[in-house]
């Protein structure tokens, strides 16, 4: 069409066959309306501005497009929002856009509330998504970024290791079309259980279709329900704007959770005209609470009086600037630290670290402090000890309503508070309430180095163990472990699959230190769902590109979880890891149950069938090579830290590696090991 025709000169039905062809053409001819008027007003040239860029809306920061549109009296157009002059994040609130139509108005909503990263399953459901993605590639030079996941499943799970990576402070977001509720629902019971910032908007056909091949449904939305904090069916386009802030701040407030739009292709694709941007700072999630000055008061006078205080970290490590008051607390008080979940809450080389269990330390507690922890029950808790819980959750009602995990603890007092602002707080109180006489001085002295000594005796007890699994042919998934300590970087991000978190947990924490924060991304919950390992690297390498980000995966994960397409997306999208499997040709869980707790036939025959992943047996290192992707198998114990550096250097260096480590079989009694076996994988 040349650019002097007008669309109302021309006749649509002449020369088209069919309705599709008559609405293709519409479109067009509306498209180059819109053209012709962005170039008759001008607004283009706002592109050889040069602005101040301004990040989530802070309107004082500098003139904004939206402050130089309103004083050349023009209305913008979703064209140019976010040009090289500026992101839509910097057009002021309240501010109307052109939209194409839903799909486009809640794309640029998004942007208003910073987001930079789409996790994505491409279906024709969702195709209106996919356009506003690239519509903003097309316009902007710093365009949200949509990595394609090619199953529902994964794109949850890369969006849960996303916003853990973020430290809970960003959602992860997720667009799905398809039977997406069916599909992801799994992965979203994970992502609730732990507590994790999410938006998931999943698309359906139109409600009035017939049904086709399952993937529609009344209410998508209704599928979600269970596993979300908050769920919305959207079928009502003037609901964009107070939806998707509802959504944000639902997700974002503690205790932090997935919110569930469920929508259709049809709504998506309405024509909306333009939409309102939302004023963000009005819908920002509440301020931290932290306990009153009586409270904090009350909690620094039982440390300060205490004869053997601890204190036990859970997940405070979600907040990396928790773990250096932390520190402060601890070195002030000579107190023992001890990690109970797996996050980095405290430097595992401090010699005040006493490991994962209370039972480390050198004398029974009286005095326990629970830091964005459960009180330890019966994990190690002194009948006669004082408790106190502090945590956004405090009885945790939120994980024993919906996992059912365990009984409540007793505890002395629990407090409703931040974690990392109380600490903040607490060092001060604790340092206004201090005697600094000798006396007290010198029971903190003697208290620090008896700490100390049993540091480092308990390192010297690791070590000790760990030695005896060294040099084992197959290679122990202890030594697996403990050759990257030396080989990793200190702020490298490790990612353990749901194996080295359960039942050998306690290994992988003594087998590698973990000093700086955010250093430790679990990809599960405690709801132990295999399979989200693999995308959930993917999550974290997305949400921290300048980081090396190490993925180690059990060969019963991998294919239980998407392990090609992990590749595939990794591959695609520029997000080199270093892969490590734990190749030992078995399930663990079945079969322990089986040796420890039935004892019957399968203890008698050894014909543990649920247990061997072989034949056939994955060669993950020649799954890798059709990636183009540089794989090394390892068989030899002696050759694995060599391996490991060399695969360090080309994960650094900007491409993916795999280490196909050969193991042994996990969940056999000593007694038992046989490499002739037939029911034994054999390397």
């Amino acid at each position: 069409m040349s650019e002097k025709e007008k669309p109302e000169d021309i006749n649509f039905r002449d020369g088209l066959k069919d309705e599709s062809e008559i609405a293709e053409f519409s479109s067009r001819a509306k498209q180059m309306d819109r053209e012709r008027e962005v170039k008759n007003k001008g607004i283009l040239e706002l592109d050889k501005m040069d602005t101040t860029r301004r990040g989530f809306l802070r309107g004082a920061a500098g003139l904004g497009i939206g402050a130089l549109a309103a004083g050349a009296g023009i209305k913008l157009t979703s064209e140019n929002v976010g040009t090289k002059a500026q992101e839509a994040t910097s057009i002021e609130a309240g501010t109307q856009v052109d939209v194409d139509n839903a799909a486009d108005g809640m794309f640029q909503i998004m942007k208003a509330f910073d987001v930079d990263t789409i996790f994505f399953t491409t279906d024709d459901q969702n195709r209106s998504f996919a356009e506003a993605i690239t519509k903003d590639r097309r316009f902007d030079d710093d365009p949200i970024k949509g990595i394609l996941c090619l199953h529902e499943q994964s794109a949850v799970a890369a969006a849960n290791g996303y916003a853990k990576a973020h430290g809970m402070q960003k959602p992860g977001i997720v667009s799905t079309g398809g039977a997406s509720g069916k599909l992801a629902v799994g992965n979203m019971q994970s992502v609730y259980a732990d507590k994790v910032p999410m938006i998931h908007i999943g698309a359906a056909y139109s409600i009035q279709m017939p049904l086709r091949s399952g993937q529609s449904m009344s209410n998508i939305s209704k599928i979600m329900d269970p596993h979300v904090k908050w769920q919305w069916e959207f079928v009502e386009p003037a609901n964009i704007n107070p939806m998707l802030s509802n959504a944000f701040q639902i997700a974002m407030e503690d205790p932090k959770g997935p919110a569930f739009i469920g929508t259709y292709m049809s709504v998506l694709e309405q024509d909306i005209g333009s939409i309102t941007i939302p004023d963000v700072d009005r819908y920002t999630p509440s301020e931290p609470q932290v306990p009153s000055d009586s409270q904090l008061k009350e909690v620094a006078q039982e440390l300060i009086e205490a004869d053997n205080p601890v204190i036990t970290a859970g997940w405070l490590g979600r907040q990396e600037e928790a773990v250096d008051e932390l520190c402060k607390l601890a070195e002030r008080l000579a107190i023992p630290v001890v990690e109970t979940d797996d996050w980095m809450n405290f430097p595992s080389s401090h010699p005040l670290h006493m490991g994962f269990s209370i039972g480390n330390l050198p004398e029974e507690p009286d005095v326990i402090l629970c830091l964005d922890d459960h009180a330890p029950g019966e994990w190690g808790q002194p009948e006669d000890a004082t408790v106190i819980v502090i945590d956004k959750d405090p009885i945790q009602a939120w994980e024993h309503y919906y996992t059912q995990w365990s009984s409540i603890t007793p505890a002395d007092l629990r407090l409703e508070a931040d974690g990392y602002h109380t600490l903040v707080k607490l060092n001060e109180v604790v340092r206004q309430e201090m005697d600094w006489t000798w006396a007290q001085w010198l029971e903190i002295h003697e208290r620090r180095q008896e700490i100390e000594e049993a540091h480092n005796d308990l390192r010297d007890e690791w070590q000790d163990e760990i030695d005896d699994y060294l040099g084992e042919e197959p290679i122990t998934p202890q030594q697996m472990m403990y050759e990257m300590n030396d080989v990793k970087d200190d702020d490298d991000i490790v990612v353990p699959n749901n194996t080295l978190t359960g039942w050998i947990r306690g290994d992988y924490r003594m087998c590698m230190d973990f000093d700086e924060p955010g250093t430790i991304i679990l990809p599960t919950s405690k709801m132990g769902l295999l399979g989200m390992g693999a995308f959930g690297a993917v999550g974290v390498k997305a949400a921290k590109p300048d980081r090396n980000v190490i993925c180690f995966m059990g060969d019963g994960e991998a294919r239980f979880g998407c392990q090609e397409a992990a590749f595939f997306t990794a591959e695609r999208f520029d997000l080199p890891i270093l892969w490590v499997f734990d190749n030992n040709g078995c399930l663990t869980t079945t079969k322990r149950g089986q040796q420890e707790e039935i004892q019957n036939h399968a203890y008698e025959t050894g014909d543990y069938w649920t247990h061997h992943l072989y034949p056939p047996n994955v060669s993950f290192a020649k799954v890798a090579e059709a990636y183009d992707i540089w794989n090394e198998v390892v068989e030899d114990p002696n050759d694995l830290q060599s391996t490991y550096e060399d695969a360090h250097d080309v994960v650094a260096n900007g491409d993916s590696a795999v280490v196909d480590v050969m193991t042994k079989p996990h969940g056999i009694f000593d007694h038992e090991w046989d490499p002739d076996r037939e029911w034994y994988w054999e390397p």
